[in-house]
């Protein structure tokens, strides 16, 4: 799975917390996640973390 942060966030740093391997707090003023496909749990857990319900899953099509 692909992550997909919207302009709703309002760069708090929980899901950066959360799982640092997906998610960076970027200089343009919001959370950003990197362009890795993969399904870790503590990703889900920055998912349903978001205050803003920001994060968005992209599933991938094969």
């Amino acid at each position: 799975m692909k992550y997909e942060v919207s302009d709703a966030c309002v760069m708090c740093g929980m899901c950066a917390g959360i799982c640092p391997e997906i998610f960076v707090l970027s200089p343009k003023g919001k959370a950003e996640a990197k362009d890795i496909d993969t399904d870790l749990p503590r990703a889900q857990e920055a998912v349903l973390s978001c205050p803003m319900h920001a994060i968005h899953i992209k599933k991938q099509v094969k």
